[in-house]
């Protein structure tokens, strides 16, 4: 059965990975595990996060405080991360249209002043074993396939 949301703010890619180890923990404790979606989501975060999610928090509101950026334009520079000053202006689309170059050269500056994390060994992600699956493997009757296919 669905949650009952209470409340929803957008937070980085970084932000949600901590939200879902501390779940991990607290789902170990209780001598269970995480969904498959919450497993998956917990791959995807850590595979494309470059970030601590105290790093991404800082980043994001220091966009949004010195240089006035929406919280959903800096979450979205937090996550990808940019490296030119054309990916800034597509990241920003509308909000970039207003800016000056050296007002995105400025923000290159911050988000290249964060320090990365190294890549997460691929060993770590979680996989999905084949029998958490229900698979059915059927014979296929070829008589039954039309010759145009």
């Amino acid at each position: 059965m669905p949650k009952e949301i209470h409340s929803s703010q957008p937070i980085t890619i970084a932000e949600a990975f901590e939200l879902l180890k501390e779940r991990e923990k607290d789902a170990i404790a209780q001598d269970k595990e995480l969904s498959y979606m919450q497993k998956e989501a917990m791959d995807h975060a850590r595979f494309t996060t470059r970030l601590t999610g105290e790093d991404a928090s800082n980043l994001s509101t220091r966009l949004m405080e010195e240089m006035g950026i929406s919280p959903l334009g800096a979450i979205s520079l937090t996550n990808t991360l940019p490296t030119t000053i054309d990916e800034v202006r597509q990241i920003l689309d509308v909000e970039a249209r207003k800016m000056e170059t050296e007002t995105i050269k400025k923000i290159l500056e911050i988000i290249q002043s964060v320090e990365r994390i190294e890549e997460i060994p691929e060993e770590e992600y979680y996989t999905v074993e084949e029998e958490e699956f229900d698979l059915v493997e059927k014979e296929i009757d070829e008589s039954q396939i039309p010759d145009d296919l």
